[in-house]
């Protein structure tokens, strides 16, 4: 096995180690060794040898991830990920999800321009340009198609490659309009030519207000600013101190382990676990599973306080199957008391027992 090779493959084994989804990392590659196999049009040639390759490395890591993966991600992945494209998730449902959110959330300006730099880096880099473009789109289509449970977060490997192909068409429409020499002698051609250029410049003019706008709100974010241009970040101080002024012997359940325990200093369990089931490794604790074990604990404690998020809880994505929360909002609305006056737009604050 030369270096070379063995370097790519500890490589993908720490992508892997450190995010599942590297394994989409194969998708471009792959897709490059099918294309360069058919040019060859030879069964027997290096490109075949690679599309094994790449094949034989994906079922052994989803093999790997089956057998070795703990119970949470695999009932995430193979039970919950929406594995062969079904929508699992009615708020991401927009069958273009990925390049909706690249166009909502970093402009349609910065949009366009990747696409025509991955159609520049086509047209002037040969294979290398096909490469670069596979390596961002593979994954992409992939994502889009294949994985039914959708998150930003799933496509950032590929991002750079977003960039690239963005910076490629500005370097590209730079030269030529650093090349553009329009004829005089031929007015409607000068014309044209001036025009399109005046296009150009106001098209890079909002290109560099998008790029304003997005330093700006990366630094609103590094401040702690709750309202930014990709999202609303939820309230949790505000609700936590009054639980924490008021508390005594009251039991505290909620939604969201972290920010809670990070705030009020203590709390005693959390629901519904059979929705937000991550927060089992985060919390150390099974949780409340459903709406039957939710009611078992309130009456096993006279008095309590349940610290709601509204996007986890109250918003009742009643669409996705394991998110209708119909019967446990009413009988939470029946059952507590909603302080109205510790309570945020993100976050309910209900009470039970304080009479």
């Amino acid at each position: 096995m030369s270096k070379a090779v063995a370097v790519c493959i500890a490589a993908y084994v720490l992508s892997i180690l450190t995010s599942f989804h590297s394994i989409l990392f194969l998708g471009g590659i792959g897709a490059y060794a099918i294309l360069m196999g058919l040019r060859v049009g030879r069964l027997r040639s290096r490109w075949t040898a690679l599309v094994a390759g790449i094949g034989g490395a994906g079922i052994l890591t989803l093999a790997a991830l089956a057998l070795l993966m703990n119970n949470a991600d695999r009932e995430a992945v193979w039970d919950r990920g929406g594995l062969g494209g079904q929508i699992v998730d009615v708020g991401r449902a927009h069958r273009l999800y990925y390049t909706h959110w690249l166009r909502l959330n970093l402009s349609n300006g910065f949009f366009g321009m990747a696409m025509f730099g991955f159609a520049a880096m086509l047209v002037k880099e040969g294979r290398r340009g096909l490469y670069a473009a596979l390596a961002f789109w593979a994954p992409i289509i992939i994502l889009t198609f294949f994985i039914g449970y959708r998150r930003p977060r799933f496509m950032f490997f590929v991002f750079p490659f977003y960039v690239a192909a963005s910076s490629y068409g500005i370097v590209v429409l730079a030269q030529w309009l650093r090349r553009l020499k329009p004829d005089r002698n031929h007015r409607f051609g000068f014309w044209i030519g001036r025009a399109t250029a005046a296009l150009l410049l106001v098209f890079a003019a909002r290109l560099a207000y998008s790029a304003a706008l997005l330093v700006g709100d990366s630094l609103d974010t590094a401040s702690g600013a709750h309202l930014t241009l990709a999202r609303r970040h939820p309230q949790w101080k505000e609700p936590c101190k009054y639980v924490k002024a008021h508390r005594g012997d009251a039991v505290v359940v909620t939604t969201t382990y972290l920010p809670a325990l990070y705030y009020v200093g203590h709390v005693d369990n959390w629901y519904p676990s059979h929705d937000v089931w991550w927060e089992v490794d985060e919390s150390g604790m099974a949780g409340l599973d459903r709406l039957e074990d939710f009611q078992r604990f309130v009456a096993e404690h006279p008095k309590g306080y349940f610290i709601s998020e509204w996007s986890r809880f109250e918003r009742n994505v009643a669409d996705i199957p394991w998110s209708d929360f119909s019967e446990d909002i009413a009988w939470v609305q029946a059952n507590m008391t909603r302080i109205d006056e510790a309570s945020s737009d993100d976050v309910s604050l209900y009470a039970w027992g304080m009479d």
